[in-house]
């Protein structure tokens, strides 16, 4: 199975090409830690991201991350974990891990840009 790092970049990768007047970025850098992997800034509203790779069926967490993610997502209600498993994707909420969204398909970037869709849909 591959490194989250790959899937991160993938996402990076299309969430640029597929939402037009986003800025996204990916937080990596070797000096830093504890930060979510990716942070979506769109139709003025952010969304933090942390990629996951499921293995047997659970997800490791680094504490740091960990207590970060719950942390945006207390104060911002918009951050979330993006994990992948062998045969699917989900978005799980970092505080109850709720499934929020989900694919029975491996590696659905799309599910992740569709989700974003909605969440940063503009107020009417």
């Amino acid at each position: 199975m591959k490194h989250e790092s790959n899937y991160s970049s993938k996402l990076v990768e299309h969430l640029r090409e597929h939402l037009g007047g986003s800025i996204v970025f990916k937080h990596a850098d070797g000096m830093t830690s504890g930060i979510p992997d990716i942070s979506v800034n769109w139709r003025k509203k952010t969304t933090w991201l942390e990629v996951k790779v499921g293995r047997g069926g659970a997800i490791k967490k680094d504490s740091l991350q960990d207590t970060n993610i719950k942390r945006l997502s207390s104060v911002m209600r918009s951050a979330f974990y993006v994990v992948y498993y062998e045969l699917s994707t989900e978005i799980m909420h970092p505080i109850t891990e709720e499934t929020l969204a989900a694919s029975m398909i491996p590696e659905n970037h799309r599910l992740v840009e569709m989700f974003l869709r909605r969440a940063h849909a503009p107020e009417a």
